[in-house]
């Protein structure tokens, strides 16, 4: 029996915290107002499971709006809160998935997670993966995340 990770626990609930969120929260601050705590707090939480925050906060826009087209389609201008084409493609090559600036492509959350650079910690993925699958047990996720469950990331 492995410890728990606390902090990659806690960041992954941040995380999750945004797969329903109405909005695509562009910036720290309205991911953290999303996820009802401070700014600080959520700092904190990334700071302690060793991801940076701009990374952190680009990594949970990104997968909600995967989880998000399960049911919606993939259309990246209407999902993620991007006004130019520029901006668009920098945030998907610097994510590792250049392919999705195009609208129908498809990727499974279970695929983005495997395939992403913005967090390479595998604690948090680990705890990402887990904290999706239990966001779906509780039924607030629904069946659009039916293919994510916890993995093994090898690396750091």
């Amino acid at each position: 029996m492995h410890p728990v990770p606390h902090a990659a626990a806690r960041w992954a609930q941040s995380v999750v915290g945004v797969l329903d969120c109405p909005f695509d929260p562009r910036t720290i601050a309205l991911w953290a107002q999303a996820i009802g705590v401070s700014e600080g707090t959520l700092r904190d939480r990334c700071r302690a499971a060793r991801c940076r925050a701009k990374s952190s906060l680009d990594f949970a826009r990104l997968l909600r709006a995967v989880v998000q087209s399960q049911q919606h389609g993939w259309d990246p201008f209407n999902l993620l809160d991007i006004v130019n084409e520029r901006t668009m493609r920098n945030l998907m090559n610097r994510g590792g998935v250049p392919d999705l600036v195009s609208p129908g492509t498809c990727l499974t959350p279970r695929g983005f997670l495997l395939r992403q650079h913005f967090v390479t910690n595998a604690a948090a993925i680990e705890a990402v993966a887990a904290s999706v699958q239990r966001h779906r047990g509780s039924g607030a996720a629904g069946s659009r995340l039916h293919d994510v469950t916890p993995f093994r990331v090898s690396g750091s």
